[in-house]
C-alpha cells in the first residue's frame, strides 16, 4: 500500500503474469523505461496521446496514420484544444521539424505507415530529439513489430504496438504496448493507464507472453510469403503497382551496401523507403543478381 515494496495492490495495477510479458517486449525494444500493456491498440494510442498532451499544446503528426488514431486526434484532440498539423508520410524529417512551433509537446509518426507502406528514418528523427530536447517523438510500428524494429535504439521516447497483429500472432487476443525511453516517461503513463482502465488482463497478457516464443520464426516467415506474393503481382498482367518493403544488398563490395530495386519517388530514393516493382521493368530484372532478404529496418 505504501509503494515501498514492489507488487501490486489491484489487478488493474498491474499482476505478475501481466509484468512478466511485459519485460520481454522492453528488450526486444530496449526500452530501458520499460513496458505497459494495454488492452487494444488503440488503448496504447490513447493512453500516449492523452498522457503526455494537453489543452493549448501542438502535435506534429504524420499523414496517414490508422484511421481511428486520425478520429480519436480529430474527435477528442481538437475537441479538448490540442492543435495538430499533419505532414505526409512521404515527406522528409526536414518537413516535420518545420511544423514544430513554440507550443509544440510530441511528434507521431507510424512505420511502416498504414496503408501507403511508407516507412521513417529513426536515425534522422533521433537527430531531431537532439536538436529539440523537450519534444517527445513517439512511434507506432505495428506493421513491423518489436522484432524487425527497435526506434527507441535510435533516440526515440516512445514505442507503440497493436499487440492483436504480428506480436499476438494467432487471432485470439486484442491487445496493446507501449515502450518507454525512461522511467520518468514510464511513471507518468503507468499512473494514468490506471486511471484509464485499460489495461491488459492477466489472461490476456499469458496468451500474449506465449505469443512472444514465437515472434522471431512467425516475422521471418511472414516476411518471405510476402515477398512471394509481392513478386507474383508485380509480374501480373492485370497488377499496375506492387508496394513491398524490401532491402537489397549488393554482394562482392567491401561494404554491404543498401539499394533497393525501384522507388516510388526520387525522395524515396533518397531516403531507402519503399520498394515498387512495376511489370516488364528493367529492374526487376536484378533481383537475381543481388542478395536480397525480406523487411527489416537497418539504418546503415
Amino acid at each position: 500500500i505504501s509503494e515501498k515494496e514492489p507488487g501490486s495492490l489491484y489487478a488493474l495495477d498491474g499482476n505478475p503474469t501481466s509484468d512478466a510479458c511485459a519485460d520481454i517486449i522492453a528488450q526486444l525494444e530496449g526500452a530501458e523505461g520499460g513496458t505497459l500493456l494495454t488492452s487494444s491498440g488503440m488503448a496504447a494510442v490513447s493512453l500516449v496521446l492523452l498522457t503526455f498532451l494537453k489543452s493549448g499544446d501542438h502535435l506534429v503528426c504524420q499523414f496517414p496514420i490508422y484511421s481511428r488514431a486520425i478520429k480519436f486526434i480529430e474527435d477528442i484532440l481538437l475537441a479538448n484544444n490540442v492543435e495538430v498539423s499533419w505532414v505526409d508520410s512521404n515527406e522528409p524529417v526536414e518537413t516535420f521539424e518545420k511544423a514544430i512551433k513554440s507550443n509544440t509537446k510530441m511528434v507521431y509518426v507510424e512505420s511502416p505507415c498504414n496503408p501507403k507502406m511508407s516507412v521513417q528514418d529513426f536515425s534522422l528523427f533521433g537527430e531531431l530529439t537532439r536538436r529539440h530536447p523537450k519534444l517527445l517523438v513517439v512511434v507506432d510500428g505495428t506493421f513491423a513489430s518489436a522484432y524487425l524494429q527497435q526506434p527507441l535504439k535510435y533516440g526515440l521516447h516512445i514505442s507503440i504496438h497493436s499487440c492483436s497483429k504480428y506480436m499476438g500472432g494467432h487471432s485470439d487476443i486484442i491487445a496493446g504496448c507501449v515502450s518507454f525511453a525512461n522511467e520518468e516517461l514510464m511513471r507518468k503513463a503507468r499512473w494514468h493507464l490506471t486511471l484509464l482502465g485499460s489495461a491488459l488482463s492477466a489472461s490476456d497478457a499469458s496468451l500474449l507472453h506465449r505469443s512472444l516464443k514465437t515472434l522471431p520464426v512467425r516475422m521471418e516467415k511472414h516476411s518471405i510469403n510476402a515477398m512471394h506474393v509481392a513478386k507474383f503481382l508485380a509480374q501480373h498482367s492485370k497488377v499496375v503497382l506492387a508496394l513491398f518493403l524490401y532491402i537489397v544488398y549488393v554482394t562482392g563490395s567491401a561494404k554491404t551496401s543498401l539499394v533497393c530495386l525501384l522507388l516510388a519517388t526520387p525522395l524515396h530514393w533518397q531516403r531507402g523507403c519503399s520498394v515498387v516493382w512495376r511489370p516488364n521493368d528493367q529492374a526487376t530484372c536484378k533481383i537475381s543478381k543481388l542478395c536480397a532478404r525480406p523487411y527489416t529496418y537497418i539504418n546503415s
